[in-house]
């Protein structure tokens, strides 16, 4: 784990190549977990495998393997592959042989999220010690990077730690109605995490290795009205979800992207 600012010149920088949990999602819009295509093998007997399983040979060239391994990928894209993922492949790609963050997406929606989240934490910190009887470790202009202990990679920028099992996710959404929503929801009991922030929040739990997640809410605006502006919910560690869709599809993703940058450049990962 690494103590630093967020998005901090270090911070962007210690990211750079890594599949980070607030993008698993995109990593999810795709099969690929069953389409890694790799030439392995020695001279005289090389052979195409896709989970390590023999698919395809034996080539005497590897050349010959390599354009057959290219030829099985491009067929299995045609079907199991998103222009998400698609997409995300190229930044982390771009990141690998420049050596640079990629681009960084603004919008107004990103910098209501950045301005107002010292406030959400704030707001959670009470809270959080009421409900849970613990403190967070780590003040929100000084959040933890956390690289996977055993995957390459792979990594997250929760928000904050939470004792010795959880961490912090702070949501402020640029639609008021987003925050209506939730707030109806929450009001009787049926709140959860949105489907688009459970491969973020189960993906940061799995690679911090931790039990659980204060996922929160928070709106400045409707403060007006005499509302509370924070909502709060724990999210358990769901260990089934983990191991049998977003384990094995992040890191199919991350070997496709090893795979790829080899026959781009050859050689080792650069990080």
């Amino acid at each position: 784990m690494t103590e630093l600012k967020q998005r901090s010149n270090l911070w962007r920088r210690l990211r750079i190549g890594d599949i980070t949990a607030s993008r698993f999602g995109d990593v999810l819009t795709t099969s690929l977990a069953k389409g890694v295509f790799a030439v392995d093998g020695e001279r005289g007997g090389w052979r195409v495998i896709t989970n390590g399983e023999v698919i395809s040979g034996d080539y005497t060239r590897k050349a010959d393997a390599d354009e057959k391994r290219a030829e099985l990928a491009a067929e299995w894209r045609k079907t199991h592959w998103s222009q998400t993922a698609e997409s995300y492949l190229d930044e982390k790609l771009s990141e690998w042989i420049n050596g640079q963050p990629a681009d960084v997406w603004k919008a107004d929606a990103v910098e209501w999220g950045t301005a107002n989240e010292p406030y959400a934490f704030e707001a959670a910190l009470p809270v959080i010690q009421e409900r849970f009887g613990q403190s967070l470790s780590t003040p929100v202009d000084e959040c933890a990077y956390i690289h996977h202990a055993t995957e390459p990679y792979i990594g997250c920028s929760p928000d904050g730690i939470i004792g010795d099992d959880g961490l912090l996710e702070l949501k402020c959404p640029y639609s008021g109605a987003k925050w209506i929503r939730a707030k109806r929801a929450f009001d009787r009991g049926e709140w959860t995490v949105p489907a688009e922030n459970l491969a973020q929040v189960q993906g940061s739990l799995w690679v911090a290795d931790r039990s659980w997640y204060a996922f929160c809410y928070f709106d400045p605006r409707v403060r007006a009205s005499g509302l509370d502006p924070l909502l709060m919910i724990k999210v358990e560690r769901d260990d089934d979800y983990i191991n049998n869709v977003l384990a094995p599809r992040v890191c199919a993703f991350r070997d496709y992207l090893v795979t790829t940058y080899h026959a781009m450049i050859g050689g080792k990962a650069p990080f």
